[in-house]
């Protein structure tokens, strides 16, 4: 957050003169806990499904600012640049299943949620959890899966980023609106090997490449190992673990 008097040629040349500019950084976390409950309908033709998950969730805000000469990435998470928050909220799907063909419709954080920031030398902002719909189709035989993914609209993030010495900054930076294509090919449901592309269509974040490895023997106990990697430091990864009964 750069101060213009920083940029004045007589400031520089004054061996007094004290940086007005700040640096500045926002981040949050967010820790769900759920239960899912789903069922399925057999209709004359195809099977609907239709489940819905209620859950806590935990979201954790970092807003650090402080004079840009004494800026240290190890006090994000000071205790005065932070704030936390637990509400409830619930996700819902919908699909219908048809001769290996599926449509499905999912929406997620119906409960729409604001969380404030904590205000720093007057910089803050407002993390928002709105709802989110995702449309999908795919087509899966016993061998072979391929399906894609589009959100129907903008997931917002951080808005109304306020106190920085230029005025307000664009909230819109960090909206993402996802698409998506992934493929599976499953070894007698046994093992499968996954792969997949992503994009953004808010142009806000690159493109992310997706793989992963599945382990289900004897349809009972499932090992899910995922990644993602979008160029740079851009990376990340799962591990699921489930059993069925």
């Amino acid at each position: 957050d750069i101060a213009a008097a920083d940029l004045e040629i007589t400031n520089l040349l004054n061996p007094g003169y004290r940086l007005a500019s700040k640096g500045s950084a926002t981040g949050v976390g967010v820790v769900e806990l759920g239960v899912t409950l789903a069922k399925s309908h057999e209709l004359s033709r195809g099977t609907i499904y239709y489940g819905v998950t209620p859950k806590i969730q935990q979201v954790h805000t970092i807003n650090y600012a402080v004079g840009i000469d004494s800026f240290d990435t190890s006090n994000f998470d000071s205790d005065q640049y932070t704030n936390s928050k637990t509400s409830l909220n619930i996700d819902a799907g919908l699909a219908y299943m048809i001769n290996g063909f599926s449509l499905g419709l999912v929406a997620t954080n119906l409960i729409s949620q604001d969380y404030r920031t904590a205000s720093v030398l007057g910089i803050h902002s407002t993390y928002s959890l709105q709802p989110v719909v995702t449309a999908s189709a795919s087509y899966g035989s016993d061998f072979f899966t391929i399906g894609v993914d589009v959100d129907l609209n903008e997931t917002k993030r951080f808005e109304n980023l306020q106190g920085f010495t230029s005025g307000q900054t664009n909230s819109d930076y960090d909206n993402t609106q996802m698409a998506g294509i992934g493929v599976e090919v499953n070894a007698f449901d046994w093992a499968q090997i996954r792969a997949g592309y992503q994009m953004d269509l808010a142009n806000n974040s690159g493109e992310q490449f997706t793989f992963g490895l599945g382990m289900s023997p004897f349809g009972v106990f499932r090992f899910d190992l995922a990644g993602t990697y979008g160029g740079g430091n851009q990376f990340g990864g799962a591990l699921q673990l489930s059993a069925t009964f």
